[in-house]
């Protein structure tokens, strides 16, 4: 199973730029026009259960399952953006949050004054730089074969989880 970007990371990074944009009506993230095709976690836990209880069944009834050899790239079925991250902002802070596409370095700077650990810091603008190159926008995906359900809304997701 090889799991997509979690649409709660993008919470996270709206998170972090929370208290800015409500202040001053703006999101600006290096993320260009790119998007991001993130993934409930919950969806991919459900997937695992799945996988894992249909394994378990083929083994004890026939001694094969019916997943053995496969790889499941299971991206999200939306992909997200800085827009939509701003809109999620807005709907969770009752102000009109507009977004700005913004340079790395100033996001660099943003993100060690919050005193992430290095690792964060450069993990989330590796994050940046590629959704910015439209690497992270799946093209294609397994989420909607092996998800025993209609993939959940991630957009509700990501407002859910930026709820103070």
């Amino acid at each position: 199973l090889r799991n997509g970007l979690y649409a709660e990371l993008l919470a996270g990074v709206g998170a972090l730029y929370a208290d800015r944009a409500a202040s001053t009506g703006v999101l600006t993230a290096p993320l260009g026009d790119g998007r991001i095709s993130v993934v409930a976690r919950e969806d991919l836990a459900d997937v695992a259960v799945r996988v894992a209880r249909e394994t378990q069944d083929d083994l004890l009834a026939r001694g094969g399952s019916r997943h053995a050899g496969r790889t499941y790239e299971l991206e999200g079925v939306a992909a997200l953006g800085g827009h939509d991250l701003a809109e999620a902002l807005s709907l969770t802070t009752g102000r009109a949050i507009e977004y700005r596409p913004g340079a790395i370095t100033d996001a660099r700077e943003l993100l060690e004054g919050f005193g992430l650990e290095q690792f964060q810091v450069t993990h989330t603008l590796s994050i940046f730089a590629n959704a910015g190159a439209g690497f992270l926008d799946a093209r294609r995906t397994d989420l909607t074969t092996v998800l025993p359900s209609t993939p959940r809304d991630v957009h509700g997701t990501i407002t859910k989880a930026l709820q103070p």
